[in-house]
């Protein structure tokens, strides 16, 4: 038996079920086996969908490779999801028999998609907000329109009469 099969666990979430939450601390990386998993990030209003991994994808690796808490939520999907969870240690011990070129570079990559993640939960939020006035713009606008028509009709009744 490797290793990695004597540590890893399979682990089956129900449809919806959490998985880890945002700002958690990391205890180890998943790999999807079946099903799929939802990454979420930000709550209420701000709530942002980054991602629907699928078998044979990886997530939470972010947060061991730089030894932070999980920057976003993963969710199970509608139809719940089997994974393999590979604990911290192991993932560490591999780590520390890697190039440290090619573990710098990871950790490079990983702070950039950190960047493009935050910058990209910035821009919904925006989107979010011009949207919500773009509402009340249109509502103001049609209340006045409304007004207007009314106003129209009870002159062009006058004037008949």
């Amino acid at each position: 038996m490797s290793v990695a099969r004597r540590f890893c666990d399979e682990r089956a979430f129900l449809p919806r079920q959490e998985v880890f939450a945002e700002g958690a601390v990391a205890d180890g990386m998943y790999l999807v086996q079946a099903g799929t998993v939802e990454i979420w990030r930000g709550a209420g209003a701000d709530r942002l969908r980054l991602a629907v991994l699928e078998a044979g994808q990886i997530f939470g690796e972010m947060a061991l490779l730089n030894d932070a808490p999980r920057m976003a939520a993963a969710i199970a999907g509608p139809r719940g999801a089997t994974l393999t969870w590979v604990p911290r240690a192991l993932f560490v011990h591999k780590m520390a028999q890697s190039d440290p070129l090619v573990v710098s570079v990871a950790r490079l990559i990983i702070e950039n998609l950190k960047c493009g993640n935050d910058r990209l939960a910035a821009v919904s939020r925006e989107l979010a907000d011009t949207k919500a006035r773009l509402a009340a713009a249109e509502a103001e606008r049609d209340s006045l329109k409304a007004a207007v028509l009314e106003g129209l009709q009870r002159r062009a009744a006058r004037l008949a009469g």
